[in-house]
């Protein structure tokens, strides 16, 4: 769809329908014979029509290997382009959802810190997340601290620490640990334009699912 300078409603639904209630004929280029294939009203697929959104992916530099017991491990890092046209910002309306698969066999049960922060290190949101032996972890992260703002056709990184102290190996496990983006729900990524924020979209900008590195215990 070309740009659009004035007048767009974000989110708006948009498709392509045929309408009528007589049947549609066609006729073939090579064979020269005609074919009936649609009676009445078809209707198209549906696309959301905004005037910007993010892209997400891991960034080339996102750690892997080694898993350090910390209270602040690096376990992420991504990359959030904004398409050219608007600025795409994340403000205390939207939220990230981020999953956490682990394997961890001992714990005090007290929740551990973990941070979201931007690629200069500015503090957007912090969270308690208490897991256990084999969870699979749901982290949400909000932007309660800080804004976060990608200009119009820039990238920008989103960087997650989490509280990893916990983590061990033994004769008979070794932990590990792996953050992903879960394309289930469209309220596992919420965005603003402009500062409007809001629009729900996690099954598109999530799509196929996004997995950062593994930690394993050495």
């Amino acid at each position: 769809m070309l740009p659009i300078a004035t007048g767009v409603t974000n989110n708006t639904d948009v498709g392509a329908n045929l309408a009528g209630t007589s049947a549609i004929t066609l006729t073939g280029l090579s064979s020269g014979s005609s074919a009936t294939i649609a009676k009445g009203s078809t209707a198209g697929a549906v696309h959301q029509l905004y005037e910007s959104r993010p892209t997400i992916k891991v960034a080339s530099t996102s750690p892997s290997g080694a898993l350090t017991p910390s209270t602040a491990q690096l376990l992420a890092i991504f990359d959030v382009t904004a398409t050219e046209t608007e600025d795409i910002t994340f403000n205390t309306s939207d939220q990230i959802v981020i999953q956490i698969s682990t394997s961890w066999q001992t714990s005090d049960g007290v929740a551990g810190v973990w941070s979201l922060k931007d690629g200069d290190g500015v503090l957007l949101d912090t969270t308690n997340v208490t897991e256990g032996s084999g969870a699979n972890t749901t982290v949400t992260f909000g932007f309660t601290d800080s804004t976060f703002t990608i200009p119009a056709g820039e990238t920008k990184q989103l960087k997650v620490y989490g509280d990893t102290h916990e983590y061990t190996d033994g004769t008979t496990w070794t932990d590990q640990i792996q953050l992903w983006l879960d394309d289930a729900a469209d309220a596992n990524c919420t965005f603003g334009i402009d500062g409007t924020g809001g629009n729900a979209e996690g099954k598109i900008i999530f799509k196929g699912d996004i997995y950062a590195g593994n930690f394993v215990m050495p």
